[in-house]
């Protein structure tokens, strides 16, 4: 996930997290800054720390200044906390149910931050990650409920 802001006086940062690594790069300027650590970067003698993450917010600090990349506004939150709303209801399936509604979770909260950083109309974010969060829904139960007819013998469909 690519994640850019530029400062008043013209300054370029270009932050890039992989999701799948956890790979971190900053460039400033176009210029690549030396990687410290896990959360710093060097460049121009100048010591940058990242903060956060894509999915609830980040930001970079060096000394007392403060650059924030993204932070979530309300509706945001709300795409990105309501897919653990199937915690609720998959906990009652007990171990396959709880397993299954967890990853669904995790890949719809995923899924929808990234269309939530896109470039696309603020309607179009909302209607897709709410299709999204639906979809996965509907996916998670109805492959629950397959293992579990499975298992004990029980068609549903």
């Amino acid at each position: 996930m690519k994640l850019t802001h530029v400062t008043p006086d013209n300054k370029n940062f270009e932050y890039t997290e992989n999701f799948w690594t956890g790979r971190k790069e900053l460039t400033i300027d176009g210029n690549p800054a030396e990687k410290r650590n896990k959360k710093e970067f060097v460049i121009n003698s100048e010591i940058y720390t990242a903060k956060g993450n894509f999915l609830f917010g980040a930001k970079l600090v060096s000394g007392e200044k403060e650059i924030i990349l993204c932070k979530n506004t309300w509706w945001q939150w709300i795409l990105i906390i309501l897919p653990f709303a199937y915690l609720a209801i998959g906990l009652f399936g007990g171990a396959i149910g709880g397993g299954l509604s967890a990853l669904a979770a995790m890949i719809a909260a995923t899924l929808n931050a990234v269309i939530i950083r896109s470039e696309m109309n603020i309607v179009f974010k909302i209607m897709l990650g709410l299709v999204i969060t639906a979809a996965l829904f509907v996916a998670w139960v109805m492959v629950y409920m397959q293992i579990v007819g499975a298992l004990f013998g029980v068609m549903f469909f």
